[in-house]
């Protein structure tokens, strides 16, 4: 399987081989720290096809 990457720098998930099998693609994008010191966090932009 191969790792690939969009235009916009986002992980995609590895495409399979086999075409008889589903397929889903998962996109995760524009991170964002929200909040400060112990309550930090970081929210991502998830797309599932």
């Amino acid at each position: 399987m191969e790792q690939q990457r969009s235009s916009s720098g986002a992980s995609l998930s590895p495409r399979s081989p086999s075409s008889s099998q589903p397929f889903l693609s998962v996109s995760v994008s524009d991170p964002v720290k929200l909040g400060n010191g112990v309550q930090a966090y970081i929210s991502y932009r998830v797309i599932t096809k």
